[in-house]
């Protein structure tokens, strides 16, 4: 065998003929920020995939009559993070791209 052959042979060895989406797969596995950044991509399609699970509540949906009679209830089953007495902010808006009106 001649030095050509040999090289040739090489090169061929090295440089399996792979697909644009192999190459794209092994570009992205070598850079950190990429990889960041798919992740916050698809966490943010995850909530707002499930947002009518995370806020089964519209942001106009409180009891502001507990308010006057002097009771601030907790957490209940049904709101398990926050109460509904609250006249104040509501994140639901956020979770399911709804604009809030004050």
């Amino acid at each position: 065998m001649s030095v050509i052959e040999l090289e040739a042979r090489d090169v061929a060895i090295e440089s399996a003929p792979s697909g644009l989406w192999s190459d794209a797969w092994y570009r992205l596995k070598r850079n950190p920020a990429a990889i960041v950044g798919f992740s916050v991509i698809v966490i943010v399609v995850i909530v707002a995939i499930f947002a009518p699970l995370l806020a089964p509540h519209g942001p106009r949906e409180q009891n502001l009559s507990l308010l006057r009679e002097g009771c601030c209830p907790g957490p209940s089953a049904g709101h398990i993070l926050v109460s509904t007495s609250s006249a104040g902010t509501s994140s639901h808006g956020s979770s399911t791209g709804r604009a809030s009106r004050s």
